[in-house]
């Protein structure tokens, strides 16, 4: 029977990790007020993890010679996912896991490499913590645990963890707290041969994880474009000149505004947000003048607003 004297290191950094994260959080809380996420906070669209894995089968593979060989815990391992949200709390999830063997036998033994796709879903805080679960279905590509080959089969996972926003890059970055999965897989290494050992693998696995998550984009939209004019001054006497002040507000930074005027009997110049009016031709009484902004086709990119002056 192998062992490996970092067998037990991985996990029990992970666990120690988690337990100084959690009494920090309590101290934290019974000395001052709990502190809540800032209401710019964004709902991320796409959240991608990365981060190390500890990974614990359980299973013991016989030899078609009747040979037992138990499978052993790799400490070393990287997990990354990427998530797609459809609204704030449901979405789709691929995770790619890599544990190889960290004992350094030759030929390696005990290694494993999982992709698994499915739905996750997430219930975000104002506080800035987020649980998450998740059912992912995929294949496993295993070697060991002792000399027996590459072989692919089939893998199932259920879990889930706590994500905790952090302030930095404008709240797209959040710490995964710790991300606990069961896992089982199936691997046929088939009969075996005089330099590679057979047998079937139906592994129970523990997972446990930690590292970042990366956030981009936003499920909630942006508030719609408002639009107020003025005209200055309000009354006048024909031949007096009017002009039109528009204030766009919520309008992207990144994208170009147009502006237009328009108004019944009224000839508007201008093509920004102050446009002119020649009242020299006018008639006594009220008038209307409309103004329009633009920044795109999609709803809430557009908006109208009214201006009102008398010639007298």
């Amino acid at each position: 029977m192998r062992f490996r004297s970092m067998r037990s290191l991985g996990l029990t950094a992970l666990l120690a990790a988690m337990a100084g994260l959690g009494s920090g959080s309590m101290y934290g809380q019974g000395a001052a007020p709990k502190a809540t996420a800032p209401a710019d906070a964004p709902i991320s669209r796409i959240d991608i993890f990365t981060g190390y894995s500890y990974l614990a089968p359980h299973d013991t593979v016989t030899s078609q010679d009747g040979q037992p060989f138990g499978l052993v815990a790799v400490d070393y391992g990287a997990l990354g996912s990427v998530s797609y949200f459809l609204n704030k709390y449901v979405g789709g999830q691929f995770e790619f896991g890599a544990h190889p063997d960290s004992s350094n036998s030759v030929p390696p033994s005990d290694h494993f490499y999982t992709a698994q796709i499915g739905p996750i879903v997430r219930y975000p805080t104002d506080q800035g913590i987020t649980p998450f679960a998740h059912a992912l279905g995929g294949v496993v590509r295993g070697g060991g645990p002792e000399h027996q080959p590459w072989t692919w089969g089939p893998a199932l996972t259920v879990g889930g963890g706590v994500d905790y926003g952090l302030p930095f890059w404008n709240h797209h970055i959040a710490l995964r707290l710790f991300q606990a999965d069961y896992e089982w897989w199936h691997i046929d290494f088939g009969p075996g041969s005089a330099t590679q050992f057979g047998g079937r693998e139906n592994a129970k696995v523990a997972r446990l994880s930690t590292g970042i998550v990366w956030k981009f984009g936003s499920i909630i939209p942006p508030p719609p474009v408002s639009y107020a004019c003025s005209a200055n001054p309000t009354s006048v006497f024909p031949g007096d000149p009017v002009t039109v002040t528009g204030t766009a507000t919520n309008l992207n930074p990144k994208k170009p505004a147009t502006y237009t005027w328009s108004g019944q009997g009224v000839t508007v110049k201008g093509d920004n947000t102050t446009g002119t009016i020649d009242t020299s031709s006018l008639q006594p009484g009220n008038y209307t003048v409309t103004g329009h902004v633009s920044e795109g086709a999609k709803p809430g990119q557009a908006a109208d607003c009214t201006a009102n002056f008398t010639v007298k």
